[in-house]
This record gives C-alpha cells, structure tokens and sequence, in this order.
C-alpha cells in the first residue's frame, strides 16, 4: 500500500511540476523584456547601450552572405531564449530572402548576396522591401 501512495504522489508531483515549468514558460513568453530583447538583437539600429543591432548597415558589405549559424546565435544570446528551431516552413525560422519561396538556404546554412548587393532587414513597415526578421516565440506545451 505505501508503494501505491508514493506512486502516486511522485505522479502527483510530477504533473504539477510539468505545469510549473508550462506556466513559466509562458510567462517567459509574454514578457515584453524578451520580446523587446530580441526586437533589440536583430534591429538595424544602433543599441543604447552603444552597440549596433544584428542588422545594423554596418554589419554587412558588398557581397557578404548572411550566414545561419549567425542568426541562431544571436538569438540563444538574448536572455529568456534557450532554443532555436529552423527550417524552411511555417514551423520554424524560415531563413530565406524575403517574398521568395525557399531555396535551399536552410540547408546550406547561407543567403549568400551579389557582389553589387548589401542583405539588409530594416524590419520597417514603411519599406518592407527593405526586409524585416520576425519573432514566432513559444513556449514548450
């Protein structure tokens, strides 16, 4: 019987500390300091703290490739962001040029850039040709 009763209370327990971290986890979510951190990594700005943004335009040069491994990166350093998924769907982070269907960027880990072009996200709705980075965050269920 007193195995029966610790069973059950370790299950017990375990269901409510799966909660915990759920809510947690949610609550990392909709906290707008992460939310506003991320905003801030991948910005084309220069930072208050006198940084520059991921995106700042003088990150990048002519004909530089915008390497994968960079974006992931600089999200896992922002504080509240402990995993990164990427793909080319609507599941993960589609690492692509913007308004074009993927084309293997992902899986080459690269977009590569002209020798004439400079990649850019400015992330500014009054020129979104001038590319943007947005943010799907989400919490383990």
């Amino acid at each position: 019987m007193a195995d029966e009763d610790g069973a059950g209370l370790r299950d017990r327990l375990s269901k409510q500390g799966e909660e915990a971290l759920g809510k947690l986890a949610s609550d990392l979510l909709e906290n707008p300091l992460v939310n506003s951190a991320i905003t801030r990594a991948f910005s084309a700005r220069r930072l208050p703290s006198g940084g520059q943004g991921f995106f700042h335009p003088d990150n990048f040069t002519f004909g530089q490739p915008l390497f994968l491994s960079d974006v992931v990166a600089t999200a896992i350093g922002v504080p509240g962001v402990a995993w990164v998924d990427v793909g080319d769907d609507d599941t993960g982070l589609r690492f692509r040029r913007l308004g074009r269907p993927p084309a293997g960027e992902a899986a080459r880990g690269r977009i590569d850039a002209a020798a004439r072009e400079v990649l850019r996200a400015d992330s500014d709705p009054s020129n979104p040709e001038n590319g943007r980075v947005g943010v799907l965050m989400r919490g383990r269920p």
